[in-house]
């Protein structure tokens, strides 16, 4: 890991100290390049000092007027400024050299798999796995190993014993929906979006986690891109899969205990509800449904455990399921998801809600793999009025700053006509 990417590594574990500590020990080597600016920019960024940092970044781009990542991160704090005009400009001068890069390396990626068999898409997978697996620690590939086989959303695999079950499953998808995942690339509303659908497919061929934490989101919570949307009084917010009720909380922090109309929570966990009625029983409006949500209605199972897990045909618990269009009669403005792989199927039964409501959508696309492609296909199938955009949160261990579980990517689908 280079100076820059230990500063910003700390920033990400809001470790002010350690990060400035590193920018005084860098300075006089490296104070004058371009990526020792930014990650100073962004040290006061952090630090909501958007002065300092517009000050920093005008530098940059003065000394380093081909360097994106400056160009990219001064219209972001001009955004953030709210001075649109250059920030537009700034963007438009990032993006001649990002874009085009992000553009060109996607590209390559795409004419890879094309060319590619399946068995050596494979077989790059498993080879790559095995050198990162002897450059690291053993705690580290146990950790992921370990995700792995617990959860299981992508497949098993042991190559120990020959099982590669994970990674042939990605390289079908990968030979079989290379064009939808073009579709879905050329579909996105910007270019960090693009970055993080780049940087998953090149994650997804030498299953390396370092890629992935470039393009990391650290400046807002999952499901709250305030770059994207933004919820008023009249909001009626939709958490399927409230869990203990970590979204609604953030939801309240980030915009406030008034400034919504009501807020439904949904798990399967009748224990889950509970905690959110307790944890939540001086708030007002909060609607709590110990239910599953899917296509249509009806029942189906979970394992005895609380633990992540997806309704199945079988097992010691039942879990009534409903479709949210005969669920919830009134008009909803919000909708987020992350419900163990049964996304798609709670889109389908929520349909009526996205073509006529039109909510803004904030989906985990992680669950499986086909999910990367068909639900941003099915959310345009079901209404064409919405613009895609792609985040990655990072979740679990980590190791010298880089999140070692890739998960926690999410689609947000704003309606082009919606003033966020």
């Amino acid at each position: 890991m280079n100076y820059a990417d230990e500063i910003i590594s700390a920033l990400n574990e809001q470790d002010m100290e350690t990060a400035l500590a590193l920018i005084e020990k860098n300075e006089r080597k490296h104070g004058e390049e371009a990526a020792f600016l930014c990650a100073k920019a962004i040290f006061f960024l952090h630090l909501r000092d958007y002065r300092a940092a517009e000050k920093i970044l005008a530098y940059a781009v003065d000394r380093h007027p081909n360097d994106d990542d400056s160009w990219y991160n001064l219209a972001y704090i001009w955004q953030k400024m709210g001075v649109a005009d250059k920030a537009e400009r700034a963007y438009q001068a990032a993006y001649m050299g990002t874009a085009n890069k992000i553009e060109r390396e996607f590209s390559a990626l795409a004419e890879f798999v094309a060319n590619a068999e399946e068995a050596e898409l494979t077989a790059r997978m498993r080879d790559s796995f095995e050198k990162w697996r002897r450059e690291v620690p053993a705690e580290a590939v146990g950790a992921v190993r370990q995700f792995w086989s617990n959860l299981r959303f992508w497949g098993d695999f042991r190559p120990e014993e020959g099982c590669l079950e994970m990674l042939e499953q990605r390289a079908a998808c990968l030979k079989l929906h290379g064009q939808e995942l073009r579709w879905f690339f050329d579909a996105l509303g910007d270019y960090r979006s693009k970055a993080v659908l780049k940087a998953l497919l090149q994650y997804w061929l030498d299953l390396r986690p370092e890629p992935m934490q470039q393009v990391r989101e650290y400046a807002y919570p999952p499901y709250f891109d305030l770059d994207l949307i933004t919820c008023g009084p009249d909001e009626v917010f939709v958490d399927l899969g409230a869990y203990v009720g970590d979204t609604v909380s953030s939801f309240l922090n980030i915009f406030g205990s008034e400034n919504y109309r009501r807020i439904y929570c949904y798990d399967i966990f009748p224990q889950f509800i509970e905690s959110i009625k307790q944890n939540f029983a001086s708030c007002r409006d909060i609607v709590l449904r110990a239910k599953g949500v899917g296509a249509t209605q009806g029942t189906m199972y979970l394992p005895g455990n609380s633990g992540p897990t997806a309704l199945r045909e079988d097992g010691t618990h039942t879990a009534p399921v409903v479709a949210l269009d005969e669920d919830i009669t009134e008009p909803i403005t919000f909708l987020k998801m992350d419900i163990e792989g049964a996304e798609y199927d709670a889109l389908l039964g929520a349909s009526r809600h996205i073509r006529e409501d039109r909510p803004k959508l904030a989906i985990c696309l992680y669950h499986t793999n086909d999910d990367l492609w068909r639900i941003p296909a099915l959310i345009h199938s079901i209404c064409p009025d919405y613009r895609f955009y792609l985040r990655y949160y990072g979740g679990g261990p980590e190791m010298n700053g880089v999140k070692l579980i890739i998960a926690d990517y999410v689609l947000y689908c704003v309606p082009e006509k919606n003033n966020r």
